[in-house]
């Protein structure tokens, strides 16, 4: 804190300023590897000596497009340390907390990872440093969790002796890499200081826009809020698709029409439906806003609601496939369902908390075949599904199909020849558009027998 704003500004413009990143998991290593590549001596601090080895190993573990040339630019670099010694904090001017803070059981946040890295943050952290947390966690959590536990720990003056500020992270997988230098920063600080030291470190080590609001529990708030939106967004969306089913008409029709109305700064903007949400943020952050608010003597309706609608398309998506297939009369048991895609979003290779794992289970617990493809997905995390095959060529996945189910639209399935892919399918076979991707006009035109939620059944 006792260098002045040129002082500081002249540092981090010439590379000179020591930075560790606490939790480099999936986002952690994603800033950290940012931050090496461009000159930064960056200490990557994680308590998973797997992981540690792997980075050090020169494999990155993570499916993010432009990491794996990230590490490789680090270590040529030479300025990355991976460490589980929390010990070597003292030497660096900025610490990142970007630990993660799941659910319990009963939907409560888990502040475990949280309070036990600013714990060892507390005990090393040197006059002058500035700590951003990135972790999601409750509103007011900064203030009056993490800065108490610093301040025991270090025997500091939290605004005084060091800086605090929330800032939250707002990338989404998949383009993680170009969100860290495209996407505004939020910081709230303890005091002003703290967040113009922060303002000043993202805009010139990223690049990026940065935004003030009043305090931290704002900025912990405004992470909430945008993953709640998305999450209402989801949902509206797909009671959009189910009424559409309902009265025989195209959601996305629906959908494209209604998106043209100009409202406010902006137009009306629902997104596709889908077989369900996936991954860490979405189907986390809204019981993080119902659980707080429930402490503070609120009972919200939203998170509620998008989490229960979002919660149950697996078993809509499951029951319509079911119904598709016994649509004669038929019976499930030795049908043919051929899965493209497991990862929760498209181009990549993510599977947290991915919706087609249930779908999949619950259909083979029918009886029926299920071959699952995505050669973007390693092998170890295809382990939750229990089927009959996972399959490494997309032929031997499709080769008999009486469904082809598209649960993630990558790009390379996008960009299929449909009428090859018809031709090594049973003669009466259906595709299922899980993420509305498709035109059925072309699907159609295949030879397939084409069906969506929210989209009326093309034979």
């Amino acid at each position: 804190m006792e260098l002045s704003e040129g002082e500081r500004k002249s540092r981090l413009i010439g590379r000179n300023v020591n930075i560790s990143v606490v939790g480099f998991g999936y986002i952690g290593a994603s800033i950290g590897l940012s931050l090496s590549a461009q000159g930064f001596s960056v200490t990557g601090i994680d308590k998973n000596e797997a992981l540690l080895e792997s980075l050090e190993g020169g494999h990155c573990p993570f499916e993010e497009p432009g990491l794996q040339e990230l590490l490789d630019a680090s270590l040529k670099n030479n300025n990355l340390t991976l460490t589980s010694d929390f010990s070597i904090i003292s030497d660096s001017e900025v610490i990142i907390l970007v630990v993660g803070t799941p659910l319990d059981e009963d939907f409560n946040p888990n502040l475990e990872f949280v309070v036990s890295a600013s714990r060892e943050i507390g005990k090393n952290l040197s006059r002058g440093s500035i700590v951003m947390v990135k972790s999601t966690v409750p509103p007011g959590a900064t203030s009056n969790s993490i800065a108490p536990i610093l301040v025991e720990n270090s025997g500091l003056v939290c605004g005084k002796d060091f800086g605090l500020v929330f800032s939250p992270e707002r990338v989404d997988e998949g383009n993680v890499i170009r969100g860290l230098s495209s996407l505004p920063i939020i910081v709230g600080g303890v005091d002003d200081h703290s967040a113009q030291v922060s303002s000043q470190f993202w805009s010139i080590c990223l690049g990026v826009e940065t935004m003030y609001v009043s305090d931290p529990t704002a900025a912990e708030l405004v992470k909430l809020a945008d993953n709640l939106w998305i999450d209402l967004n989801i949902a509206l969306a797909n009671e959009i698709a189910l009424v559409s089913d309902s009265i025989g008409v195209d959601a996305m029709e629906v959908i494209s029409a209604a998106n043209s109305l100009p409202k406010g700064q902006h137009s009306v903007n629902i997104l596709f439906p889908s077989i369900g949400v996936g991954g860490y943020c979405l189907t986390k952050d809204p019981w993080f806003l119902d659980r707080y608010s429930s402490q503070m003597g609120l009972e919200l309706i939203t998170p509620r609601a998008s989490r229960t609608i979002n919660e149950k398309m697996p078993i809509i998506t499951l029951e319509r496939i079911s119904s598709i297939l016994s649509g004669n009369g038929a019976s499930l048991e030795g049908s043919i369902v051929s899965i493209l895609g497991a990862s929760f979003k498209s181009n990549t290779g993510d599977m947290r908390n991915t919706p087609s794992i249930k779908i999949a289970n619950d259909l083979a617990d029918r009886g029926v075949v299920v071959r699952v493809f995505d050669p973007l997905v390693n092998e170890e995390d295809f382990a939750p599904f229990r089927v009959s095959s996972i399959c490494s060529e997309i032929e031997s996945a499709v080769e008999g199909a009486d469904m082809i189910a598209v649960f993630s639209p990558h790009k390379m399935f996008l960009e299929l020849d449909l009428h090859f892919l018809k031709s090594l399918t049973s003669d009466s076979c259906w595709f299922y558009d899980g993420r509305r991707a498709y035109s059925p006009k072309k699907v159609i035109e295949s030879g397939f027998r084409y069906s969506a939620i929210g989209g009326v059944l093309y034979e």
